[in-house]
Formats: C-alpha cells, structure tokens, sequence
C-alpha cells in the first residue's frame, strides 16, 4: 500500500512540473504569437507563420545528453552561409570577407560572393553578428539560434526576422545597385574598396552606370577607392560623352596618385580634341607646387600638341622644365626672344637646350649673345660647344659671310687677324678672333 502512494505522489509531482512547464510554453507562444503544442512522443515547442516566414522554438539535441533551446526562421534562402569563425574553420582558405575586419573575424561567410557582398550592409553586418554567436548560423534554408530561456524567445525572434528581412536574396538586376550603393555608402573604406572590386566583375552593370559610379567614387577622396575608380576612368573610349572632361578631372585632381595622373595628361595630349584638353594641361601648368612628374607630363603634352603661344607664354618653375621649353621652342620662329631668355638661365643644361634652338630658329640678332656662351671656357665645353655650332647653322642659314660684313668664328687661334679674300671681287675683310 505504501509503494502504491508513493506511485501517485511521485505521477503527482510530474505532471505538477510537467504544468507548470506547459505553461511557461503556453505563456511565450501568446507573447511570441505562436502555437503551442506537445504530446507523448513530441517535446514541447512553438510554430507558425510571423511576417511570412516559417518559425520554430523547440529543443533539440546538442550532445550525447545535452539538450539546447533553439529558435528558427525557415524561408530564408540569401545564397550564402553564415556561421561563427571558430576553431580550424578560420584557418579555411577560401572564405568569403567583406573588408569589415571586425565581422570577418566574428563570422565565416561560405557561397556567393556577390550576393553576399551586396546584402551585408553595414546595418545587416551588425544585425548578423549580434545573432550568429556560439551555434548560431544561417544557411541556404533558415537562421537558428540558440536560446537561454523562453523568455529570450520574444526580442531574439523579432532580430531573427529582421536580419532575415535583410538577407533577403535580391534579383540579378538589384545586385549590381545594392554593390554600388555599398561602394558608395557604407561606413567602412574597406567595405566599399571590397564591393567595388566585386561590382568590376559583375556582368549585370553596363559600362555607362560603371563610368557614372566611378566619377561619384573619385569625389569621395577615399586614396584606395579612388585610385580603383581612376582606374576604370582611364579605360573610358574617348568618343564616350564626357571623357575627355573626365580625363581633365583626373588630371587635375591632386589627391590622386601621380601614375594616375600622369596617364590621364598622356590622354589628354593624344587627344584630337585639343580644344577641350589643352585647358587642363594648362590647368596644372599654372599650378606651381603640383606634383612635378605631372608637371612635367603636362608640358610634353603641350609641347605634343603644339600650342605656341601658350608655350611663349610659359614661365617654367624649375631647370628641367626650363630645359623642355627650350628643346620645344626650336620649332617656332618666333621664339627667338624667350629662348634668349633661356640662354641667360643658370642651368647649364638649359642654356645649350637653348643654343641649339637658336639655331634652328635664331637670326643675326642672336649670333653676340651665342658668341658669349660659346667662350664659356672648359668648365662649360657642352653648352660652349652647342652655342659654337649654333653660330655657324644661323651663319649659314642667313648668309652672314657675304660682302661688307664681319664675321666672328671662334675655332681660329689667329685671334683680331685680319685677311683679304681671295675671291675675284676684292673690298671684302673678316675678323679672325
């Protein structure tokens, strides 16, 4: 008799607990919004259906004998997986990463690259790594997360269908936007550079929409994301609208790297539409303290398209320079005066650039100055030299050994002789130096 009213006490007792179990459960599916059910061969759990998604609270088996509070959203199909980046699974090559060190280093992501760059926004970065902690993970079906008690299971349910929201798989024709709208707006560099470089590979985004992003991703200021973008720029066909005002904007554009640079002033001095590049060129021509690499590109550009006054007018900031205005200036006869100019610099460099011009362009007017530079000595043999033989192109290209007139040569070491020419006509008289 005693044993059988133990039997009763003790069924009393569990199905006290059992109760009192069932209506924690019963409690939580009215605060939650779904059903609870149980029964003989079913442990107790939660279901149905909130914000058109499929969910789930029940427990499951975690080990051996351990048994864990899971909730889940089923419906969710982002293309990509998310689980916490523990153990061996970090060391993985292969993964995917967002260029947010902080979430590569909490999450591993595994699938489409693509779609998972343009859904993880800054918003659902921070949305999945509240949630995928521990066990937690989402796949191609759901996102399950492990619970510490029922009353847990109202606010984590209501993050689990946002971030569900958020990682909604988009159509073929929204990835591309989503990408751009990442590159241009998330709050991380690295996030941006990264969704750049996946949108490049994209086949869903048409070369105007590329160009269109990539002038917006230069004004940004960002040194890596707008070296990326320039990059693209400079791929632009000059007969597409606007490229030759884009090449000007990344020439002129001083944050810029130089190599950059530099290749947009080549473009612009190739161009066949000098009237709209040459103002860039000029642009940095008449910026003194710009880099001199570009500078000096620049100048050849201008040199290349041939734009004389704006070369007469030029007023060079160092002897490199210097020395490219006076190699260019030979080509116009009226340079005589600016390349005399240059005769005068202090570079010897530049002044033999400048003797040598003269005497492709110089007439007799230049022959006294040229005769100083040619009896510059040993220390100046080069630009010496270049005047020497400068003398002698101006002499012969304007007869100034003709009759009646006095000609200074300095290779005689007959220095003030004076001789008589032999030609049949007499009266003529030369001054040997």
């Amino acid at each position: 008799m005693v044993e059988i009213i133990i039997v009763f006490i003790v069924v009393a007792i569990v199905f006290a607990s059992s109760g009192a179990k069932s209506k924690k459960w019963q409690a939580a599916g009215a605060q939650t919004g779904l059903r609870y059910s149980s029964g003989l061969f079913e442990r107790d759990n939660l279901s149905g259906t909130l914000e058109g998604f499929d969910v789930r609270v029940f427990k499951t088996n975690k080990g051996h004998n351990d048994i864990q509070l899971v909730a889940e959203v089923r419906g969710v199909d982002p293309g990509f997986s998310l689980t916490a980046e523990r153990g061996l699974a970090s060391l993985i090559s292969g993964d995917i990463e967002t260029g947010d060190k902080s979430f590569d280093s909490a999450l591993r992501i595994t699938g489409d690259a693509e779609i998972a760059l343009a859904v993880l926004s800054h918003r659902a970065r921070g949305a999945a790594k509240a949630l995928i902690q521990r066990e937690g993970y989402v796949d191609r079906r759901r996102i399950r997360v492990p619970l510490d008690s029922l009353g847990q299971a109202q606010s984590r349910l209501e993050s689990m269908l946002a971030l569900a929201k958020l990682l909604s798989r988009p159509s073929s024709d929204d990835i591309p936007k989503l990408l751009a709208n990442q590159a241009l707006r998330d709050r991380s560099s690295a996030v941006r550079l990264r969704a750049f470089r996946q949108l490049l590979q994209s086949q869903h985004f048409r070369p105007s929409e590329l160009f269109e992003l990539a002038e917006e991703l230069l004004g940004t200021r960002d040194p890596e994301l707008g070296y990326e973008a320039s990059r693209v720029l400079l791929s632009r066909p000059e007969r597409h609208e606007g490229a030759l005002k884009t090449m000007g904007k990344l020439a002129s554009a001083q944050h810029i790297a130089s190599e950059i640079r530099i290749a947009a002033v080549e473009r612009l001095a190739e161009s066949k539409y000098r009237s709209e590049a040459v103002p860039s060129l000029l642009k940095i021509l008449g910026r003194p303290n710009d880099h001199s690499y570009v500078r000096i590109a620049a100048l050849e550009g201008l040199i290349k398209a041939g734009e004389k006054d704006e070369l007469l007018a030029f007023s060079p900031v160092n002897a490199h320079e210097a020395q490219q205005l006076a190699d260019a200036l030979g080509r116009f006869d009226a340079a005589q005066p600016r390349l005399l100019e240059l005769l005068g610099h202090s570079s010897g460099r530049v002044r033999a650039a400048a003797a040598t011009s003269l005497g492709e362009v110089g007439d007799i007017e230049a022959m006294a100055p040229l005769h100083e530079v040619a009896e510059g000595g040993f220390l100046k043999a080069g630009e010496a030299r270049a005047a020497s033989a400068a003398m002698e192109k101006i002499k012969a290209r304007t007869g100034t050994s003709q009759r009646g007139e006095i000609s200074m040569v300095s290779l005689s070491p007959l220095e003030g002789a004076v001789s008589q020419s032999d030609e049949e006509e007499g009266g003529e008289v030369s001054l040997t130096p």
